[in-house]
């Protein structure tokens, strides 16, 4: 435990930066539990190897909300992160309870790989970069957070399950939303 928070102390010395920082271990964070939930459900590994990953995601979700407490830089992002990892803890959290569950949606971080290379390329003035990032996040983002969670969703028992994949995937959809409204303001100042 507490791997994510010697990881960020590490980089916001290195950068002094807490908003790089953050985007580079959830970089880290988004490329191991998405390829580790594909092959999980791909049958290639145990649902013991994978419950090694999902401590490692608890103590991801626990450190990011510590930091983003602490830091007031990270303040423009601080309550939808609460909301999204409050959303994410209990999917930790019901793990053991239905594992698959659990991968179909932890695959949604493959959207968070090319999203916080963006910010890197960002953060180091690569336009070309940054461009190239938008787009995979835009096709990753709709395969794997629309796509996977509405089939998800309407494959789902009816339970108390059904309602918090619901509340995550109308989270989703907000933030699609929001990300086509952008899309359109840069198409419309394009022509």
């Amino acid at each position: 435990m507490l791997v994510n928070l010697f990881s960020f102390y590490y980089l916001n010395k290195k950068y002094k930066n807490p908003d790089r920082s953050v985007k580079y271990i959830s970089l880290l964070h988004g490329t191991l539990s998405s390829i580790i939930g594909l092959i999980y459900l791909m049958d290639i590994i145990s649902i013991k190897t994978q419950s090694f990953f999902v401590l490692y995601s608890l103590d991801y979700i626990i450190c990011d909300l510590v930091i983003y407490s602490l830091y007031k830089e990270l303040k423009y992002e601080r309550n939808i992160t609460y909301f999204h990892h409050s959303l994410f803890l209990t999917g930790v959290l019901l793990y053991t309870e239905n594992p698959y569950l659990y991968s179909r949606l932890i695959i949604t971080e493959f959207s968070t790989i090319p999203l916080n290379l963006r910010w890197i390329a960002k953060f180091d003035k690569n336009k070309k970069l940054k461009e190239i990032c938008s787009i995979f996040f835009y096709i990753s983002f709709f395969l794997f957070r629309i796509c996977n969670c509405t089939h998800l969703f309407l494959n789902i028992k009816k339970d108390y399950k059904m309602y918090l994949l619901g509340i995550f995937l109308v989270l989703n959809y907000y933030w699609f939303y929001l990300i086509n409204l952008k899309l359109k303001k840069i198409y419309l100042n394009f022509y």
